[in-house]
């Protein structure tokens, strides 16, 4: 009797797994459906919804512009739209200049003019990031 139970205890959560899914596959499907990406990782999973991305409300780690920006990436942002003047590129010093090209290579800074008049400007996205990060806490 023993070795029955045993049995019947191995199979008891994947049988329950099976009813929950048979029970629920028409939403699960749907949801699913509505699913543009999945990423798993040590924080656990995230799913992207199609409709987030549509309406451009994607988590700020989910959109591909702002992958790899870090909170130093966020504050030098600011640093350049907060200059008080336009800051030219030839007046940019070598940590400036590095966050500088992060930034404009992930489309929230233009350089704008030619030769010695070139100058960082924040893009329309930069600007929204700077107010999105300025609604947290």
């Amino acid at each position: 009797m023993s070795q029955l139970a045993q049995i019947l205890n191995a199979i008891a959560w994947p049988v329950v797994v099976l009813i929950v899914l048979t029970a629920f596959y028409c939403p699960i499907k749907r949801a699913l459906g509505r699913v543009l990406q999945v990423r798993a990782g040590s924080k656990g999973i995230e799913l992207v919804l199609e409709e987030l991305n549509k309406e451009g409300k994607l988590p700020f780690g989910s959109r591909k512009e702002l992958t790899g920006l870090t909170a130093h990436d966020i504050w030098a942002l600011d640093t350049f739209a907060n200059a008080a003047m336009p800051l030219l590129v030839n007046t940019l010093k070598v940590p400036q200049r590095v966050a500088a090209r992060t930034l404009y290579e992930a489309g929230l800074l233009l350089v704008e003019g030619n030769a010695e008049n070139r100058k960082v400007i924040v893009t329309p996205l930069g600007r929204e990031i700077l107010s999105a990060a300025g609604k947290l806490l």
